[in-house]
């Protein structure tokens, strides 16, 4: 198979989309201020909504994405991810956050795994 026929040749280091593409695929877990920072939160009622958490967690930064957990059949799962652009947004949300009380349930908010 010719080389055109495989697909754009793998981005080099001193190319711009090298870091794009080690921003895409690496696992968020680092220390490094590279990644947003990405948060769980936990023991959510079935009645919260994406626009909920959205509305709660905006004030601590901007997000990237704000989604509630589902099941196959579209019901929540009593949990969401909350990914910041700035490690700092996530710090501050689980200082404020952890333990606070949402549409009737209290909270759990942890950095994500």
């Amino acid at each position: 198979m010719p080389p055109s026929a495989r697909g754009p040749p793998a981005p080099t280091a001193t190319d711009p989309s090298h870091f794009l593409a080690l921003y895409r695929n690496h696992n968020h877990r680092n220390n490094r201020g590279i990644m947003p920072k990405r948060i769980f939160i936990g023991s959510l009622s079935v009645a919260t909504t994406d626009s909920t958490i959205n509305t709660q967690f905006a004030p601590f930064g901007t997000i990237v994405t704000a989604a509630i957990n589902r099941n196959a059949s579209g019901g929540s799962l009593g949990n969401a991810n909350v990914e910041y652009t700035a490690d700092q947004a996530g710090t501050n949300a689980i200082a404020a956050k952890n333990g606070a009380q949402i549409d009737g349930s209290t909270i759990t908010v942890a950095a994500a795994r």
